[in-house]
């Protein structure tokens, strides 16, 4: 028998690994996409600070999308149209078994408020995600 106390250290310690795994994978995506928006001129976030997630989830090329979520956004604006390159995150499934979804997507939005803006592009699933990012850059 396993004393309690061994085996709560032993699954503190999973715990702490895994973690630790997560972490250093995320800080190295976050890495890759601030080297992708050098490359190509333009600015990253890991978070959604133009508030751009409602405008994109109603125009999501995947009925039924719902719990939309923007995150690692690539953004630049020229004199006529802001260009965004991010992850989007979403949930699919109306009935029966959900399943979340994350694919690299791009939006062009026009600059002047009468401008027409363009749907969302999603990246090929199968690809990696970085190379979702350079796909549609």
């Amino acid at each position: 028998m396993i004393s309690p106390l061994i085996l709560l250290s032993l699954l503190m310690s999973l715990t702490g690994f895994a973690w630790a795994v997560d972490r250093w994978r995320h800080v190295r995506g976050q890495a890759a996409f601030r080297e992708l928006a050098l490359t190509h001129g333009m600015h990253y976030s890991p978070s959604d600070p133009l508030r751009l997630t409602p405008r994109i989830a109603a125009r999501l090329p995947i009925p039924g999308a719902a719990a939309v979520r923007v995150i690692d956004l690539l953004y630049r604006t020229d004199e006529q149209n802001h260009y965004y390159v991010f992850t989007a995150e979403y949930t699919i499934g109306v009935v029966g078994p959900k399943h979340r979804v994350r694919r690299a997507a791009s939006f062009v939005e026009a600059k002047s408020v009468g401008g027409r803006s363009r749907s969302v592009q999603l990246a090929a699933a199968d690809l990696p995600m970085v190379e979702q990012y350079r796909s549609l850059l």
